[in-house]
């Protein structure tokens, strides 16, 4: 175990960056809540600003002594900490949490992938809220939340987007760019308003350029901007320049101690955090030029930036000490850093625990937005009380007595595999089966041991008990959500001519990732009966002559094949009626074996300029 000293500073290797930026946000200071309600008749821009994997630790400001982020640090400094804020373990439903309020769970999110990453299209985001009052919407980065219509961001209230599919660039659900496994952060195909264009930047640098020119042009009205960074997620592609910061990082973690250099690193996850270091390091001169330029157009007196992670670090490295990582519902997978810089808001700390589920009530509740009522009822709680200041006796017990569920794996939530139940100081964690005893899970007082290390359960079962109780009900309840149905992406729409089917979104045996032996399948519905061209492409080709089946049952089409070199296969027209469907497609080799598609592409016929693109293999 170790501490720091309250009166500790922040060690910054770019100190005269530092004080600049210091200097440029005191300019701005105003710390009254009677300035907040007169800027709310203004309409505050927000931005917000969520990184990917980026852990509690991997901030100067949270005391980590290798990483340099100046700007972020400064920011902090002059923002309310929430110091106690936490998300969902893994990507996909921290953003759906993020962007309505719910749990995840409710909202149509079981997955990252293996169809379980796309939100139900009836959710409220904050974007639609804030269209209705006039604010312009914008998102550049990862979405996560769905990649056909009707779940994109266009559809989700966004009136910009610049996105890339699936949970990250070269990953199997981002076809464009999976070719470029070691190189995609750069210059990667993005799609910006849902049309596929091909950048000449680094991912980051290109999303803040296109979010400051977003701004730009639309600072004379109130606008939401949603700055969703994929890095430092794996693949690790990080500048030259950037990783040359860290190129020593090793032996100075080495005569760091221990507290820095975790017993489990080795010489891989060293290398990991150069580069994880490397591209936060960008992030933070990123948000240096987001947050000039908003002082340079005048916007930083009523402008809100938010600024949190969507989960733990994927890899080991400095986390404060918290036990676990990404994926994990311990704290060091699911405690994020997070922050809130405002006109009208207090700098300091603000210690009440605090979820992802919280931030769009809060920012109703800033704006004077009710809330949409039935069955989309929103789960958080408003915090804006402590982030003017303002901290009555209800509130705080509001905070100190709600429970808090948290829950990570494969599929959907089951009692009690991997989940945790918050209430006050006491903290349920389950790693087990929902038949074992209550003797099998752990309950920890996170007041005391932060470090989860020491189970209080044998001293305390009836604490236990009840946060075990309050968990089998909320999940009795929460799996009865209209919304965790069956998400089917819509062929043959108006607003989306061409559907690219992918890994992310195909169901079936998991993991369907990149295996070409396990059987998968995409729910659809057909929007126009009518002829569609469908494309089939494979990871690895055929290797044998064969068959190719593509059915929409009982609709379906055979293709005989005896081209082995090349790695697609397309129906030019199929008859396919207005409806829902399964879509199935499998290759079966002579002599045996079955390949499953790596996507499907999927136009109505008609579109002629589509089909030219099919015959010259220039989808993208």
């Amino acid at each position: 175990m170790f501490f720091f000293r309250k009166e500790e500073k922040i060690k910054c290797r770019y100190a005269s960056q530092f004080m600049l930026f210091m200097l440029l946000l005191s300019c701005s200071a105003v710390t009254t809540a009677q300035d907040r309600h007169a800027a709310v008749a203004l309409k505050p821009n927000i931005i917000f600003i969520l990184t990917d994997d980026q852990g509690i630790g991997d901030l100067g400001y949270q005391h980590n002594p290798f990483i340099k982020t100046p700007h972020i640090d400064s920011l902090a400094i002059h923002s309310t900490q929430l110091s106690n804020f936490y998300v969902c373990p893994v990507c996909a439903p921290t953003r759906a949490t993020l962007m309505t309020g719910r749990y995840s769970i409710k909202t149509g999110m079981h997955d990252t992938y293996n169809g379980g990453a796309i939100m139900d299209s009836r959710e409220v985001t904050i974007a639609e809220y804030l269209k209705e009052k006039k604010y312009t919407t914008a998102i550049f980065g990862k979405w996560h939340l769905g990649d056909n219509y009707p779940f994109r961001p266009v559809d989700q209230g966004f009136d910009e987007s610049l996105v890339f599919d699936g949970g990250g660039l070269a990953q199997p659900g981002d076809v464009a760019n999976f070719s470029r496994k070691d190189s995609a952060y750069f210059g990667p195909v993005l799609y910006s308003n849902s049309k596929p264009v091909k950048t000449n930047q680094y991912c980051s640098d290109g999303f803040t350029d296109a979010a400051i020119s977003f701004i730009q042009q639309h600072k004379k009205q109130p606008f939401f901007v949603y700055l969703a960074f994929n890095a430092p997620h794996a693949p690790l592609q990080v500048p030259q320049k950037y990783y040359d910061l860290y190129r020593n990082l090793d032996k100075e973690m080495k005569q760091a101690g221990s507290e820095f250099m975790l017993p489990e690193m080795n010489e891989q996850s060293i290398e990991a955090a150069k580069r994880v270091y490397g591209m936060v390091t960008n992030i933070d001169d990123n948000v240096g030029r987001l947050m000039t330029s908003l002082r340079q157009e005048g916007l930083l007196d009523n402008t809100l930036v938010i600024f949190m992670s969507d989960n733990g670090p994927a890899q080991p490295r400095f986390k404060l000490g918290l036990r676990g990582h990404k994926a994990s519902v311990y704290e060091g997978g699911i405690k994020v850093p997070c922050f809130f810089y405002y006109k009208g808001f207090k700098a300091g700390k603000i210690p009440e625990t605090l979820a992802g589920i919280d931030v769009l009530p809060t920012l109703l509740d800033m704006l004077d937005i009710p809330a949409k009522k039935g069955k989309q009822q929103i789960d958080g709680i408003s915090f804006l009380p402590l982030l003017e200041g303002r901290n009555p006796a209800n509130v705080m017990n509001i905070f100190k007595n709600r429970y808090l569920f948290f829950y990570w794996q494969r599929g959907y939530p089951e009692a009690y595999r991997n989940i945790a139940v918050r209430k006050g100081d006491y903290k349920l964690v389950g790693h087990t089966a929902a038949s074992s005893p209550l003797s099998a899970l752990e309950v920890y007082d996170i007041r005391k041991d932060s470090l989860e290390t020491n189970n209080i359960l044998p001293r305390h079962p009836q604490v236990a008990a009840d946060l075990k109780n309050a968990f089998d009900k909320w999940l009795s309840k929460a799996l009865e959500s209209p919304h965790l149905g069956i998400q089917r992406a819509v062929l043959g729409a108006d607003k989306q001519p061409l559907i690219i089917l992918n890994r992310n979104d195909a169901r079936g045996v998991p993991p369907m990732w990149l295996q070409e032996d396990v059987y998968g399948y995409w729910d659809v519905q057909v929007a126009q009966s009518g002829y569609y061209h469908i494309k089939a492409d494979f990871l690895s080709g055929f290797k044998a002559a064969g068959t190719m089946m593509i059915r929409f049952a009982p609709y379906q089409v055979t293709v005989d094949n005896t081209d082995t070199t090349s790695n697609s296969i397309t129906v030019d027209k199929m008859f396919i009626p207005a409806g829902d469907y399964r879509v199935e497609c499998w290759y079966s080799k002579k002599g045996g074996g079955l390949v499953y598609p790596f996507y499907l592409a999927v136009q109505k016929a008609d579109n002629n300029d589509i089909a030219t693109k099919y015959a010259t293999g220039s989808i993208f």
